[in-house]
C-alpha cells in the first residue's frame, strides 16, 4: 500500500506515463520525482532524461517481474514499447502477458503504486547525484570499439575506448565489466584475466559482485576540459572458464558510439547470430525474442555499430551455441 506521503509521486508517475513517457520532447516533472532523481535547476534535458529513466529503472528493478515489466512499460522505459501513445504501450503490454488490455492496465497501475511505495521505503534518495566535477560526471565515452576473438583458446576481447574530459585535471578513470556465469558453470573458479595495451595503467582492481569487476585506471597525463585520449585494454577469460553465448554492453555513463566485432572459430560459426540493441540487464537471461539476425561473413566475423546508446540499456550480439569440435583422424 502506497504511503501518503508518496501519495504525490503515484501521481506525478500517472503523468509521465502519459503521451510519449520519459521520451517526450520536455519531461514534465513534478517536485518529488525531480527530488528523487536529483535533477538540479541547471540540468540540459538530456542530463535530465538520463537522470530519470536511471532513477525509475532503479525503483522498478526489485518489483515482482510482471509489475515490473508494466511499469516500465507504460512510462516507456522499455526499447520495445517506445509507441507515442500510452494505450498503444499498454496493448504492447497486454501481449507480453498474454492477458486483456483490461488486465494489462491493472498491472501498470500496480506497477506504478509498487514503485511509489518502493521510493517511500528507502532510507535515502533512491538515485543519489554527485556534485558537478565528481567521478559520475568528468568524463564521457566518444567511442568505443570492442573486438572479440572466440578463435583463440580462450575468448579474448581487445577493449579501445576514446574518453573525453568534461573538467579539468581528469587523471583517474575506471572500468566496468561483467562475465556472467555460463549456465553448467555456477560453481568452481570464475575469473578475468585483464593487461593495459596502451593509454593507461591499472593501478586498482575491485571485485564488485561475484561476477563483476572494476579496474581504476591513471592516464598518462591530467587532460583538459573537452580533451580526448585513448587507450586500449585487453581481458581474457581463463583457461576451462566457460563463457556464455552472447557480448553486451551496458553503457553506464554517456557513450556516442560503439563498435563491436566478433570473430569466430571458422571451423564452429553459430547457426544463428542476432543483433542486441537496447535490452534491460535480466532480459538476456530471461529470454529475449527474436531480434534482428545478422549475417556472419566469409573470415567467420560480424561487425555491428550502435549509435547515441542509452545508459543502461544494453549493445551488443548474442548466438546460438557454437557446434562441437569434429573428431580427425590421420590418414
Amino acid at each position: 500500500m502506497v504511503q501518503d506521503g508518496d501519495d504525490a509521486l503515484l501521481d506525478e508517475l500517472k503523468t509521465l506515463r502519459k503521451g510519449r513517457g520519459v521520451n517526450a520532447a520536455r519531461i514534465v516533472l513534478g517536485p518529488r520525482l525531480r527530488e528523487l532523481a536529483g535533477v538540479g535547476e541547471q540540468d540540459s534535458t538530456g542530463v535530465t532524461r538520463r537522470k530519470v529513466i536511471g532513477t525509475l529503472d532503479r525503483l522498478a528493478e526489485p518489483l515482482p517481474a510482471d509489475l515490473a515489466l508494466a511499469a516500465r512499460a507504460a512510462l516507456a522505459l522499455l526499447p520495445a514499447a517506445q509507441q507515442p501513445f500510452l494505450a498503444e504501450r499498454v496493448q504492447w503490454l497486454a501481449d507480453q502477458l498474454r492477458r486483456d488490455v483490461r488486465t494489462a492496465r491493472r498491472r501498470v497501475d500496480l506497477g506504478l503504486a509498487a514503485m511509489a511505495e518502493h521510493a517511500s521505503a528507502a532510507p535515502a534518495p533512491v538515485a543519489p547525484v554527485r556534485p558537478a566535477g565528481d567521478e559520475d560526471e568528468r568524463w564521457y565515452v566518444r567511442e568505443f570499439r570492442a573486438l572479440l576473438r572466440l578463435d583463440r583458446p580462450t575468448p579474448e576481447a581487445m577493449d579501445t575506448r576514446v574518453v573525453v574530459a568534461t573538467v579539468d585535471g581528469l587523471t583517474e578513470i575506471d572500468a566496468l565489466i561483467t562475465v556472467p556465469r555460463d549456465g553448467p558453470a555456477r560453481t568452481g573458479p570464475h575469473d578475468l584475466l585483464v593487461e593495459a595495451l596502451y593509454g593507461a595503467t591499472i593501478i586498482g582492481r575491485e571485485r564488485v559482485t561475484a561476477s563483476r569487476f572494476r579496474y581504476a585506471l591513471r592516464l598518462p597525463r591530467p587532460l583538459r576540459a573537452g580533451e580526448a585520449h585513448e587507450y586500449g585494454l585487453l581481458f581474457r577469460v581463463p583457461p576451462d572458464q566457460p563463457m556464455r553465448n552472447h557480448y553486451v554492453h551496458y553503457a553506464p555513463r554517456r557513450c556516442d558510439r560503439f563498435e563491436l566485432r566478433v570473430r569466430f572459430d571458422p571451423e564452429r560459426v553459430p547457426t544463428e547470430v542476432w543483433r542486441v540493441d537496447g535490452v534491460f540487464p535480466r532480459d538476456l537471461d530471461d529470454g529475449l525474442p527474436d531480434t534482428d539476425e545478422v549475417a556472419v561473413d566469409d573470415a567467420a566475423e560480424v561487425h555491428l555499430v550502435f549509435d547515441r546508446l542509452r545508459p543502461g540499456f544494453g549493445y551488443g550480439a548474442r548466438w546460438t551455441p557454437p557446434p562441437p569440435y569434429e573428431l580427425r583422424h590421420e590418414a
